[in-house]
């Protein structure tokens, strides 16, 4: 029974194989012909935690793709960002390579203002890309999410580019 239970915590990392190989254990105890109930529950945990683990993989496989996608771009700049296809992952490159130029490198960002408006789909972060290609915080003040707005107005205030005289980010 502790098989099956340890099977079906799917949420956790390797309690699903820990079911698996506890169901093994189990069957391997049991006597052939006796305790029917209990073999069917070890196979059961055997099987479920199996196909848990498997999926368990499968995820952890899918999500270390989408990091390395995001990032391994992000990490040539700019440039490594556009060859990406239009989309949130590549919003999300171009957004970390702006903030990397601007804080990480000190080295400053290389982008034009049609860049940005080609490449980026999400509005808050086309905003961004504009601020930064046409150094003018006034974009910051069009982006409807708080945290963001407030790091596009951090570039100005703390990065390598000036907000002009007066503006308040």
């Amino acid at each position: 029974m502790i098989s099956a239970i340890f099977s079906m915590i799917f949420f956790l990392p390797l309690f699903p194989l820990i079911g698996a190989i506890l169901g093994i254990a189990a069957l391997l105890r049991i006597k052939p012909g006796t305790h029917q109930k209990a073999r069917r529950t070890a196979v059961a945990a055997v099987a479920v935690g199996l196909i848990l683990t498997a999926g368990q993989v499968l995820v952890v496989y899918w999500v270390m793709n989408i990091i390395q996608s995001v990032m391994t771009p992000f990490m040539s700049g700019i440039s490594g960002c556009l060859g990406q296809e239009n989309g949130p992952i590549k919003d999300m490159c171009i957004l970390l390579a702006i903030q990397n130029g601007a804080f990480g490198n000190g080295a400053g960002v290389e982008i034009d203002a049609e860049t940005c408006r080609s490449n980026t789909s999400l509005p808050d972060v086309r905003n961004i890309c504009l601020a930064v290609a046409e150094e003018n915080a006034s974009y910051c003040g069009a982006i409807g999410d708080e945290g963001l707005r407030e790091a596009c107005g951090g570039i100005f205030s703390y990065g390598t580019l000036a907000a002009p005289e007066g503006e308040n980010l």
